[in-house]
């Protein structure tokens, strides 16, 4: 890997440790009083002490996404499920999933993926991961959003959503931004379960006005 690229990591490194102290600090200062927490599934309801760890996790995973730390991104697949990324809340068996090495292996490949189905338009999402990441998952500064910790999307669109369905027993940590917003407004939604006692990534979609 070139120099450049790993002291990019580094940085970006030691930005996610102040951002991940700051949210702990916030959270141990709100004393429970956390007021996104609604909507959870009933196979797997959040405490207090998980409803931090979820939202900590979800910080984690975004800021690993965003800054290129895939290895660091890929200690949080669930190690059994394996991690889906699915361009819209209408999840399909054909949706790429990825376990932990072949998440590793993607993030500088040339090579194209399938990822899904456009709605409304109906076309083929074919990109590599740097690509699909640049459209889907940083179409949107999703670090300034309010995480809401839910068991379905926090923005509605004509979509089906099936994620209750695809992903049992699971909840979501939805990131939206311009949640006001007729058309303007872009979700982006990381999906957990709990595996060994700590929350483990299973899926992360995206979540947009459609036609």
């Amino acid at each position: 890997m070139a120099d450049w690229r790993i002291q990019k990591l580094q940085i970006a490194a030691l930005k996610n440790l102040v951002y991940i102290g700051y949210f702990v600090i916030f959270f141990i200062s709100c004393k429970g009083n956390l007021k996104n927490i609604n909507r959870l599934s009933e196979p797997q309801k959040i405490v207090q002490q998980d409803s931090i760890s979820i939202i900590l996790a979800a910080y984690s995973c975004l800021y690993y996404l965003e800054s290129g730390a895939y290895d660091s991104l890929a200690k949080m697949v669930h190690p059994e499920s394996g991690l889906r990324i699915v361009p819209m809340v209408n999840c399909t068996p054909s949706n790429p999933l990825f376990g932990a090495l072949k998440l590793k292996s993607i993030w500088d490949s040339d090579s194209s993926i399938f990822w899904g189905i456009a709605d409304g338009s109906g076309d083929s999402i074919v990109l590599t991961f740097e690509n699909y990441k640049k459209k889907f998952l940083q179409n949107r500064d999703y670090k300034s959003a309010t995480p809401e910790i839910t068991n379905k999307p926090f923005h509605f669109t004509n979509t089906r959503q099936n994620i209750q369905e695809f992903f049992p027993k699971s909840n979501l940590v939805d990131f939206t931004v311009n949640p006001k917003e007729d058309m303007d407004w872009g979700s982006l939604i990381f999906v957990f379960k709990i595996y060994e006692g700590q929350w483990k990534l299973v899926g992360i979609l995206s979540n947009y006005w459609t036609i």
